[in-house]
C-alpha cells in the first residue's frame, strides 16, 4: 500500500491527464481523503479544505468546469468503472446516470479517531497483558529446563561412575 506522500507523487505526475489519467487521480484523491492522520495534520481535519487544495493543486482542469473534487469523488464512489469507461470518462455524462439512478448523495465517511485511539490503546494492553503472561511462561519453562538439564549432567556422572566399577569387576 502506497503512503500518501507517494500517492501525492503519482498525483502530481497524472495532473494534467485527462480520461483514465482523471479516474486515476480521483481514485487516488478518494484514498488520500481518507487518511484521517494526514487530514488532521494538514487541515485540522477539515474535508473541504483538503479537497480545495487537492483541486488547485492536481486538477487545474477543474476551475473551468464547474465541478468540484467533492463531486468527482462521490462519483467515483458510486459509479462503477465500467460506466466511466462507457461514457469515455465524461464528467457530464456519468453525472446524469449518477442522478438518473436516484442514488443518495454520500454523506462523508469520517473515522472517529479517538474511538480508533482507544480501542488501539485497549488492543495494546491486552496484547501488553498476554505477552507478560508468556513471559512468565517461558521464565517457568527455562527453569525447568534448567533442572532438567542438571538432572540430566547428574545421571550421566551416575552412569560414568557405574559404568567405571562395572570395567572392575569385569577385570577382577
Amino acid at each position: 500500500m502506497k503512503t500518501t506522500t507517494q500517492l501525492l507523487a503519482e498525483l502530481k505526475s497524472l495532473a494534467r491527464k485527462a480520461g483514465v489519467g482523471l479516474y486515476r487521480r480521483v481514485q487516488i484523491c478518494d484514498i488520500i481523503l481518507r487518511d484521517d492522520d494526514w487530514l488532521k495534520n494538514a487541515f485540522d481535519g477539515k474535508v473541504v479544505a483538503a479537497e480545495k487544495h487537492l483541486a488547485m493543486e492536481y486538477f487545474p482542469d477543474l476551475a473551468v468546469g464547474g465541478i468540484s473534487l467533492g463531486t468527482l469523488v462521490e462519483l467515483y464512489r458510486h459509479v462503477p468503472k465500467k460506466i466511466w469507461e462507457e461514457h469515455q470518462y465524461k464528467i457530464n455524462k456519468i453525472w446524469a446516470e449518477y442522478e438518473e439512478s436516484g442514488k443518495e448523495k454520500s454523506s462523508k465517511e469520517r473515522v472517529n479517531w479517538k474511538e480508533r485511539a482507544l480501542i488501539a490503546e485497549e488492543q495494546v494492553e491486552k496484547l501488553t497483558r498476554q505477552v507478560e503472561r508468556q513471559t512468565k511462561d517461558l521464565d517457568r519453562l527455562n527453569e525447568e529446563l534448567a533442572k532438567e538439564k542438571e538432572r540430566g549432567r547428574k545421571l550421566e556422572h551416575e552412569v560414568a561412575t557405574l559404568t567405571g566399577r562395572i570395567m572392575e569387576l569385569k577385570v577382577a
